[in-house]
């Protein structure tokens, strides 16, 4: 293979990928990814910032009063650090040698190799948005049995998560308090969307050691090191556990947002409700982000008095239709974002201006290239391959956790 033949492909292969094009396709595959501020300013081991949550309370009815009220102000100093994430696609060698008879052959193998590996990239990352860190994509049902290929999920619509070929890892934690995963892996066979079940390639019981029912299942190296999503800044139950550095107990409501269970009833009337708790503690929402299973419920619910309105998202190239829904509060109509990424059994009232993508210098996401020959395509040591890679070295900023509200239906 000569130096010439390679430049020329490579070449070819900068034409056809480029980190807009991977950056295109996530903004398209979850409109909250979309709508999010990204930044490419991820500088150094740490991002480092405060949150305020206790004001200075030097008030009085005198000065002296006030001089004897007087503390200073209250913060917390989240210390943010980078996930990384990454995806390989590879194609044999003997493709480049008979590329100069076929053009068309490499182009087309190159594709189909390619756009599996950004599918599951993507929703690798589209789904972190929504998590809590842990990385967990399901769990097995509690009536499930593990000796056998077949297992069922705990909720049958996350099934969606799972795809043939992934390898799977499990624990009885969801990962979010970090610790160890269970010895083994399980490679995925068949997915059944509609029933919820998941098939492997042998038993589950036979590849991971001491797997049960309930337990939590995980893409290989994913537990514990996922990037922090909605879940994540506000979680349904707050603890002392150290979050980015910070004991988010000290101020549950302004560190870690607030919770709030809709007891049943209607979709509208739980976002009325959720809507009502914010306006009380003074929150200013732009947004409810749900899933499109959620939304449809609630569109039916509505009726005629569903409203679509037009929006813009940081993307110039891109905008977004979205459900409007008047709801209590001083800021008019919030704006429903519908994603299939979000959970569907959670809505998530925010103001996305609060939130930020934070990545390295390179883009969220981008294609490696050879630091020394420039080349988007690296040698596969010791076998004839040449593989593309995909990364994302970043995390997810939320610069006001306060202004979260999670509403668990």
């Amino acid at each position: 293979m000569t130096a010439p033949n390679v430049s020329s492909y490579d070449s070819l292969l900068q034409e056809l990928y480029s980190d807009e094009r991977i950056q295109d396709l996530v903004a398209e595959a979850s409109p909250t990814w979309k709508r999010m501020r990204k930044t490419n300013n991820f500088k150094g081991k740490n991002h480092n910032f405060s949150v305020i949550y206790g004001l200075n309370e030097g008030i009085g009815a005198s000065i002296s009063d006030a001089q004897a009220a007087l503390g200073g102000t209250k913060a917390a100093d989240f210390n943010l650090t980078r996930k990384t994430v990454l995806g390989v696609a590879r194609i044999d060698r003997e493709l480049l040698d008979v590329a100069d008879e076929d053009r068309g052959s490499f182009v087309d193998a190159m594709d189909q190799e390619t756009s599996g590996t950004e599918r599951a990239f993507i929703a690798r990352l589209c789904g972190g948005l929504f998590g809590n860190g842990g990385g967990a994509i399901g769990q097995i049902a509690s009536t499930s049995t593990v000796n056998t290929e077949i297992i069922t999920l705990s909720d049958p619509r996350d099934a969606i998560k799972f795809r043939p070929g992934m390898v799977i890892e499990a624990d009885d934690t969801d990962g979010s308090g970090g610790g160890a995963v269970r010895a083994g892996t399980q490679t995925i066979t068949a997915v059944d969307y509609t029933n919820g079940t998941v098939t492997g390639s042998l038993h589950w019981d036979d590849v991971i050691t001491g797997v049960a029912a309930s337990d939590y299942l995980f893409p290989k190296g994913k537990f514990a090191a996922d990037a922090a999503g909605f879940e994540a800044w506000c979680p349904g139950i707050v603890t002392a556990m150290s979050f980015y550095g910070v004991d988010r107990t000290v101020a549950p409501t302004d560190l870690a947002g607030i919770r709030h269970s809709a007891s049943g009833g209607s979709v509208e009337d739980a976002l009325i409700n959720a809507a009502v708790e914010g306006s009380r503690l003074q929150r200013k929402f732009k947004q409810i982000i749900m899933n499109p299973y959620r939304v449809g419920i609630l569109i039916r619910e509505q009726g005629a008095r569903s409203t679509y309105i037009r929006t813009d998202s940081n993307d110039v190239k891109m905008g977004a239709s979205s459900l409007g829904l008047v709801l209590p509060g001083d800021k008019g109509m919030l704006e429903i974002i519908s994603d299939p990424y979000c959970q569907t059994d959670i809505a998530w009232f925010c103001d996305l201006d609060d939130w930020s993508i934070m990545g390295s210098k390179s883009g969220v996401p981008h294609i490696q290239k050879d630091p020394q020959t420039g080349y988007m395509w690296f040698p596969v040591y010791n076998d004839n391959l040449i593989e593309m890679r995909l990364a994302a070295y970043y995390n997810l900023k939320c610069r006001n956790p306060g202004n979260v509200l999670r509403c668990a239906f």
